[in-house]
């Protein structure tokens, strides 16, 4: 006879779930909660990458943009990055503290973070980061696997950074 699902008691999650996927740790929990407020499947995926007008309109956005082309020869310096981070912070939320409360990023995987919420093509996200384009493949699917401990591909990696 197999184990007998557990109930829950926590507040914010009134289901049953198999013992074996019980989160014991606060860190699972944070995740857990932060995942079940996706607002992938409320808005859809189109509604979902449209970047705000006061984004697409800042002059630190455009400034990044105009960066991506490869005879600009211009990369972001820490005054950008830190920019462009408030920026996000502002328009998404504190995306920087709900990112930070899933897993500890280095500067790079940060960076490419923003770049992916901000619906920057791969390609240019490279650019961007110093980087080759496969390297940054690489990042985004060891992201991935750094929050939920299981393997994937980069599209699930970029679904995920943009529902946050």
């Amino acid at each position: 006879m197999g184990a007998r699902p557990q109930e829950r008691t926590d507040n914010t999650l009134k289901e049953v779930i198999p013992k074996s996927k019980f989160c014991t740790s606060i860190w699972n929990l944070q995740k857990e909660r932060l995942l079940s407020t996706d607002h992938i499947t409320a808005l859809g995926i189109k509604e979902r990458d449209k970047i705000p007008e006061a984004i697409s309109n800042s002059p630190i956005y455009r400034s990044f943009y105009r960066m991506t082309d490869k005879a600009s020869n211009k990369q972001p310096s820490d005054k950008d990055w830190n920019e462009l981070e408030k920026l996000l912070n502002r328009e998404y939320d504190q995306f920087t503290d709900k990112l930070n409360s899933l897993c500890k990023l280095s500067e790079t995987e940060y960076h490419v973070s923003m770049l992916i919420k901000l619906n920057f093509e791969p390609s240019k996200i490279a650019n961007l980061v110093c980087c080759s384009l496969s390297n940054v493949s690489t990042i985004r699917r060891r992201l991935y696997t750094k929050v939920f401990n299981k393997k994937a591909g980069t599209k699930e990696c970029d679904d995920f950074i943009k529902s946050i």
